[in-house]
């Protein structure tokens, strides 16, 4: 898959990816901002391939969010430019990615809050 990111944050284009496969969910919460970032999310699911749309729903779905994991590696060095947050992520095997998940899972279901 092909990306290409604007300067920003890592975490701007994680969040921006979150929103183009939730905004139907989370719309309801915009207010004046409705129309524009409507607009914008049409936009982006217009440029973006029907696999690459896929792989969107399978981790940044509303309920598993597996591709918000990748939040801890914005502190590994700082906080990088989307850039050299892909050039991170293409570095990182699937493997050691689920392995991270399943450990975050694991202290979220061992958390004492979790069941009160």
């Amino acid at each position: 898959m092909e990306i290409t990111v604007a300067e920003g944050s890592g975490i701007e284009l994680l969040l921006f990816l979150f929103r183009v496969n939730n905004h139907e969910k989370m719309a309801h919460n915009d207010g004046e901002s409705y129309e524009q970032l409507s607009e914008l999310v049409f936009n982006a699911r217009l440029s973006i391939s029907r696999k690459s749309l896929e792989w969107l729903g399978k981790f940044f779905s509303w309920e598993g969010f597996l591709g918000l994991r990748i939040v801890p590696y914005l502190f590994m060095d700082g906080s990088p430019s989307p850039s050299d947050l892909v050039a991170i992520i293409r570095k990182t095997s699937p493997k050691d990615s689920f392995l991270c998940f399943f450990a975050m899972i694991s202290r979220v279901l061992e958390s004492p809050q979790m069941f009160s």
